[in-house]
Formats: structure tokens, sequence, C-alpha cells
């Protein structure tokens, strides 16, 4: 696909579970961007994730960050899964 297609006709062709999870993903990176680093890793200390991403906020935003409409599937699967578990902890939206 065409890289220079306007972002609102990208947004009108995406399934509709792949937009949900992206949408997601985009809160999620937007949590981190937002909390000071101390605050995510509390938050994120109980949480079920790998350890490289658990501790590292910055590794944790440029693997969400990765994730775009052309990824794979199961990266998109996993990134949403990924993204929930940093909004859950912070009593933020997470579906």
């Amino acid at each position: 696909m065409n890289d220079t297609i306007a972002p609102d006709v990208l947004t009108s062709t995406v399934p509709p579970p792949r937009k949900k999870r992206l949408d997601v993903i985009a809160r999620a990176l937007t949590h981190i961007g937002s909390t000071p680093t101390a605050d995510l890793i509390a938050q994120l200390a109980d949480t079920s994730m790998h350890d490289h991403l658990r501790e590292n906020s910055a590794a944790l935003a440029d693997f969400l960050r990765s994730i775009t409409i052309y990824s794979h599937p199961g990266h998109v699967f996993g990134g949403w899964k990924a993204a929930q578990k940093v909004l859950r902890p912070a009593g933020l939206p997470h579906d």
C-alpha cells in the first residue's frame, strides 16, 4: 500500500478488531509517555511481561511503536496484550 495515502483513508479501511487493538496500543503509548518512569515500573511490577519490557519503559514504548496497521496479525495481538498490561494496573480503559 502506498505510504502517501491520507491517514483517514487508512483508518476507514482497517478491520474493526484491528483498529480497536491499535487504539489500545496508542492509549498505552500515551500513558507510557506521560507517566514518570518510576511510577510506570511500579505499576508494571506485578504484570506478566518480559523483564526487559517491564523494567525498561523505553524498550516497551519502542516495541509498541513498532506495531503498525501493516504488522502481522500476531504482532498486533501481542502488542495489544502488552498494551492491556500497561493500562490495566493504571486503572485506565484497556479494551
